[in-house]
């Protein structure tokens, strides 16, 4: 036989009902099923609802505000750090390599990065705009596309203009006719190529005794 619903039963559902309690956790408290729970809820007047939509829907928007608020930051950094890089492109910067057959690491200064580490910075500048305008869309200006556009056409002359170069050095060096002499950085005394001391190409020596030799080369870095 069922156990009746006492009055005790009534004012603890009242009571776990006020403090946010569901349906099954009141069910637990009092050690009564959760169908009793809602007998006895629907008997009080105005009844007692178990209805949490409310409550998640204020859950839900706040949430998703908190969420938008984050990604506005994330989005804020984002630009930041695009800015940065930006600033790299025509800084003076060190570009180095591990060379010879020790491994040592030789380094000269440039006035800005070579053509290929200014197409990676294009590149990295294009990456952190596009999520940053992703994550918070701009409003009445360029889109990420709009962006993405402008940023590869920067990389696509700037990959021209490298090539135009190594064509350049390709047909012949200097002006003055025969090949230039290595650059003071290499300490090398033998021919090179004429863009050594500009540091648009690594140095490199023909005769293999400066830092820089034929088949010494090894992955290269360069920090600005």
């Amino acid at each position: 036989m069922a156990r009746p619903i006492t009055d005790q039963d009534r004012r603890r559902v009242r009571e776990l009902h006020a403090q946010d309690k569901s349906r099954n956790e009141i069910a637990r408290e009092i050690n009564r099923s959760p169908s009793t729970v809602s007998k006895i809820a629907a008997a009080f007047d105005p009844p007692l609802s178990f209805d949490r939509a409310p409550q998640v829907e204020a859950a839900t928007r706040v949430r998703t505000a908190d969420l938008a608020a984050r990604r506005a930051a994330l989005a804020l950094a984002l630009q930041a750090d695009a800015e940065r890089l930006r600033g790299q492109l025509w800084s003076p910067t060190i570009y180095g390599e591990f060379a010879g057959k020790e491994g040592h690491w030789q380094h000269v200064n440039l006035e800005q990065p070579r053509f290929v580490d200014q197409r990676q910075i294009i590149a990295s500048v294009q990456t952190a705009v596009g999520t940053s305008l992703r994550l918070a869309p701009a409003e009445g200006g360029e889109n990420a596309e709009q962006v993405r556009s402008m940023l590869g056409a920067l990389g696509e002359a700037l990959t021209q203009a490298a090539n135009d170069d190594q064509a350049h050095d390709d047909d012949g060096g200097a002006a003055g006719g025969g090949e230039p002499r290595c650059s003071t950085s290499t300490g090398c005394p033998c021919p090179v190529s004429n863009s050594a001391a500009s540091g648009r190409r690594p140095p490199v020596s023909t005769c293999g005794t400066g830092p820089f030799g034929p088949g010494r080369r090894s992955p290269r870095y360069w920090r600005s």
